[in-house]
């Protein structure tokens, strides 16, 4: 890169998204036997609960020489994400899915603020901005 007085230019936007999917629901049925040995059914319904919410944080990065001409220029990102899914069941618990066992008796947990959101998003932009400005040739003043 040629010898210049750099100006640098951050220009910022936050924004947060929160989705809550409709609940899914599942029949399930499993046969199993008694103290006998006799066979029979156990069912459950399960209801399958999901959200989320992401965090971004979007940037663009403007470096000029002296002159005002633009001698790089690129987008950046830095991202959050966070996910909820607890479940409800009623019926038997042991028909309960074994790969969901582990859901039964969750419940659902309050939405990060924003602020976490956007603070998590700036952590991961600000390791991106990072990479961009090592991933530059070397300055001479």
């Amino acid at each position: 890169m040629q010898d210049a007085d750099v100006s640098v230019k951050v220009i910022l936007s936050t924004s947060v998204t929160r989705e809550r999917k409709d609940p899914e629901t599942f029949k399930r049925v499993k046969t199993t036997k008694d103290d006998k040995g006799k066979e029979y059914e156990i069912r459950a319904t399960e209801t399958h609960y999901k959200k989320n919410s992401t965090g971004y944080v979007n940037g663009r990065i403007i470096l000029r020489d002296r002159a005002g001409r633009v001698i790089e220029e690129r987008k950046i990102y830095g991202e959050s994400f966070w996910r909820d899914h607890w479940m409800t069941y009623t019926g038997h618990k042991d028909a309960v899915k074994n790969s969901e066992k582990h859901l039964r008796g969750s419940k659902e947990e309050a939405y990060p603020t924003k602020q976490e959101m956007i603070q998590d998003a700036a952590y991961n932009f600000t390791a991106n901005l990072n990479s961009f400005f090592t991933s530059l040739p070397k300055l001479t003043f």
